[in-house]
């Protein structure tokens, strides 16, 4: 970490250390180590690494002719960009008929970065802006003891 760190030579080594302590590395603060993971992915297609899926609020199937499944939970396939919600099997009966009230609603959730793939969105965007936030306030802090800002 103390060879990585770059731009910030210039600053003062207890700043530096400060940094350091941080730990933004995977296997050190995993967390921190996703932010920059998203950082760093092609801002023109922010949306890619984000996949939508859908939970079950509400389900009511009745009928006969022909057996199905629903997946619990519903599992987002990222090869085929595709969620399997219900499939029906083979027609048993030829008279199969099924009657079905669906209730569903959006989860929104991180895709391709180990630490937060498959979590929420907003639960993960909720403690990076938490992970910043303190952050700052140690860099301030550090460098309000430095005098380097009033």
């Amino acid at each position: 970490m103390a060879s990585s760190i770059g731009r910030a030579a210039d600053l003062p080594k207890e700043i530096q250390s400060l940094f350091c302590g941080f730990q933004p590395y995977r296997g050190g603060d995993d967390l921190l180590w996703a932010l920059n993971e998203l950082c760093n992915g092609n801002k023109h297609k922010f949306i890619t690494p984000l996949v939508q899926v859908m939970e079950r609020g509400y389900t009511s199937v009745g009928g006969y002719g022909r057996p199905f499944s629903m997946p619990n939970p519903h599992l987002w396939d990222s090869a085929k960009n595709e969620m399997v919600l219900i499939s029906f099997g083979p027609f048993v009966t030829p008279n199969a008929q099924w009657h079905y009230d669906f209730d569903f609603f959006p989860f929104i959730a991180i895709n391709e970065i180990p630490v937060v793939e498959g979590k929420p969105v907003l639960g993960v965007l909720h403690d990076l802006c938490r992970k910043v936030e303190s952050i700052l306030m140690a860099v301030e802090a550090e460098s309000k003891r430095l005098g380097i800002v009033k």
